[in-house]
């Protein structure tokens, strides 16, 4: 079955319920999340999490920079390949800017969900607004909260 990866910096603050609604909702597709820390497990329970924080510092460490430089992040690229992924999908904003790179490197199409002060308050700060409009360049497709947020 092919499947959609859920990109979130934490698995799930519990502000963000309607994320663990899409994941356990989701028709046609397998879901599957990649994070870098996971919370309140007990409350969004979800089996195919590849968390960051299960890796060793050492390994953290040289994924991280090997991430920087190609685009490569082993562990989670082989993660998504194993699951047969066809499809990334970033929440929030600045999660679209840091998988960017994930996303050329597999040629993966990458949806970015924006919904928030990621949109509202971070593009007041300018690297933020460069990163954000080479993400809105390159992504596939964006889900806005609202018109209004899709015309800033």
């Amino acid at each position: 079955m092919s499947t959609v990866a859920f990109l979130i910096q934490n698995y799930l603050p519990l502000s963000e319920p309607f994320i663990y609604n899409q994941l356990i909702n989701l028709v046609d597709y397998q879901a599957v999340v990649a994070t870098a820390k996971t919370l309140n497990r007990e409350l969004f329970p979800f089996k195919k999490i590849w968390s960051e924080e299960n890796l060793t510092s050492k390994k953290r460490f040289f994924s991280r920079a090997r991430y920087a430089l190609t685009g490569n992040y082993p562990s989670l690229v082989k993660y998504l390949t194993e699951n047969q992924t066809v499809l990334l999908h970033a929440h929030f904003g600045f999660q679209g800017t840091v998988m960017q790179r994930l996303a050329k490197f597999t040629r993966l199409p990458l949806l970015t969900t924006v919904f928030g002060v990621d949109i509202s308050a971070f593009p007041r700060i300018w690297s933020y607004r460069l990163r954000l409009e080479k993400l809105f360049q390159y992504v596939s497709g964006c889900i806005f909260l609202c018109d209004k947020m899709k015309k800033r």
